[in-house]
């Protein structure tokens, strides 16, 4: 199954929103700095993840889900 995939994968890719006038560095350190959460701009990876932040998989689910409320809560628009 589709969601099998996801269960094995160390990273997940997400676009960076329409909203933001930014790159993907300038969005990185935002929610770095607004949200405490650390997330690879995609363009170090190349000019193809310029619109793109990697975000590590490698920790338990309740920090995954703790991080992205903060960043939906204080970024929001």
């Amino acid at each position: 199954a589709a969601s099998d995939v996801y269960k094995r994968q160390l990273f997940i890719w997400a676009e960076i929103p329409d909203w933001f006038d930014g790159d993907c560095f300038a969005f990185s350190d935002k929610i770095l700095d607004e949200c405490d959460v650390f997330a690879t701009p995609g363009g170090i990876f190349g000019s193809e993840g310029n619109h793109f932040i990697r975000i590590s998989l490698c920790m338990p689910e309740e920090r995954l889900a703790e991080a992205a409320q903060r960043v939906k809560t204080r970024l929001k628009r």
